[in-house]
């Protein structure tokens, strides 16, 4: 097999997409810089060249490059302040954020938005939900693309990160009860998403929660008929996808929406015992046993029953 570098890869990546150098580059590097890249006169820094194949619908962790020392630090470190905010670990993931952020230079722009990113989500699990909006929106800044929340996508192409702080920005809005905002933010995202391949990474890790948002938000319009079809799509793509964060709170939803809609009441029992066993299993430890919280819902749910 004959092998490509990272400059061949990219400009045929580029044009198979008919995208131009202007609309890849923007707000990551100049269109001078990445026509070096393409014809490799110069290296491009592994987070560059991951931010610019993610624009072109790229997954880069299929791909294999030689990083610097400085750069496995950083992917160490992300990887570090991912672990702790899944986990709920939040004085943890700040303090690796700080080491992070030391190690920064001022013109390293995409490391500064993933840090942004990172604290506008520790704001957004402790509910200071002003905080993480303002954080959010200043990480859009740093590639560019505040515009989009005025203007639309229109014809913008988006890294992984990008996307997320769109996300993220939406879901605040909804805690802030903006939900125009919100709604309008959500239905721009569902558009882009609607449009990617079914195994994107990034259709794979959003649609589902834009179409859940998306559902909760016209069930407080009061839009039944629109909500139901939108948690509906959101539960069957989790059902596909086999995740189950996340499910009990779309069915909990869905039935509210049934409810108003005056569906068939012998539903929601099924339902309601699949929401029972949902909770259940989210609340076993990593070998698959119950916790106490587990165990007294169990508890409680049998003396109901009795």
């Amino acid at each position: 097999m004959q092998e490509i570098t990272i400059g061949e890869m990219l400009e045929h990546l580029r044009k198979k997409r008919g995208v131009s150098k202007e609309r890849l580059s923007d707000g990551i590097c100049s269109k001078m810089t990445l026509g070096r890249y393409e014809r490799d006169e110069r290296i491009p820094d592994k987070f560059v060249i991951d931010s610019l194949l993610e624009r072109l619908e790229q997954n880069p962790e299929k791909l294999e490059f030689i990083a610097s020392d400085k750069e496995f630090q950083i992917t160490l470190y992300r990887d570090e302040i991912e672990e702790h905010l899944e986990c709920g670990r939040l004085a943890e993931a700040e303090a690796v954020l700080g080491r992070y952020e030391k190690e920064i230079k001022k013109e390293e722009k995409l490391h500064k938005q993933y840090i942004r990113l990172k604290y506008g989500e520790l704001f957004f699990a402790q509910k200071e939900y002003q905080k993480a909006l303002e954080a959010l929106r200043s990480a859009l800044s740093y590639t560019g693309r505040e515009e989009i929340l005025t203007k639309g996508l229109e014809e913008r192409l988006l890294s992984f990160t990008e996307l997320e702080l769109l996300y993220k920005i939406a879901e605040t809005y909804y805690e802030l009860e903006a939900c125009s905002c919100s709604a309008s933010l959500f239905l721009m995202l569902e558009k882009y998403l609607e449009k990617l391949d079914e195994k994107n990474e990034k259709r794979l890790r959003f649609f589902s929660g834009v179409l859940y948002y998306l559902g909760v938000l016209e069930k407080q319009f009061q839009h039944w008929e629109r909500a139901d079809d939108y948690l509906s799509k959101a539960e069957k793509l989790m059902r596909k996808e086999f995740r189950l964060q996340g499910l009990s709170d779309i069915m909990k939803a869905r039935i509210q929406v049934e409810k108003q809609l005056q569906k068939a009441p012998e539903q929601f029992a099924d339902k309601e015992k699949l929401l029972l066993a949902l909770e259940m299993i989210s609340m076993c430890d990593a070998e698959g046993m119950l916790t106490e919280e587990g165990i007294r819902l169990w508890e409680n749910t049998v003396n109901q029953q009795l």
